[in-house]
């Protein structure tokens, strides 16, 4: 049985960048019927640009390019890592010790312990 294949208007993906491209000089109405795609989901962004994402979210582009350009924090590993031990047993945390190597894991507690 042969199944008709969906408009490719259907199914169309755009990029930000490609999107602002598209919408430069554009008269209110054809930015309207972009806007009607979007909406309707005939059209969807892939990847919005920092400017875009900015707006949409309504923070500044220098808060969007900070957290673009942010390191990962590893906040969340540390926690993960305290809940681990919190609810490990005595042999898993033994078996963690090994993994790290006895020195290294002195050499963290004694630089705990000293401050």
């Amino acid at each position: 049985m042969l199944t008709k294949t969906p408009e490719p208007e259907l199914q169309a993906t755009i990029d930000g960048r490609s999107l602002s491209y598209q919408l430069r000089h554009k008269p209110p109405g054809k930015r309207a019927v972009w806007a009607k795609k979007l909406v309707t989901g005939k059209t969807r962004v892939d990847r919005f640009t920092r400017s875009q994402a900015a707006a949409l979210c309504g923070v500044s582009l220098p808060i969007v390019n900070q957290a673009v350009n942010r390191k990962p924090s590893h906040r969340l590993e540390l926690q993960a890592i305290v809940a681990w031990w919190q609810s490990a047993s005595p042999a898993e945390r033994i078996g963690l010790i090994h993994g790290f190597g006895p020195a290294a894991t002195w050499d963290a507690l004694a630089a705990v312990v000293g401050e």
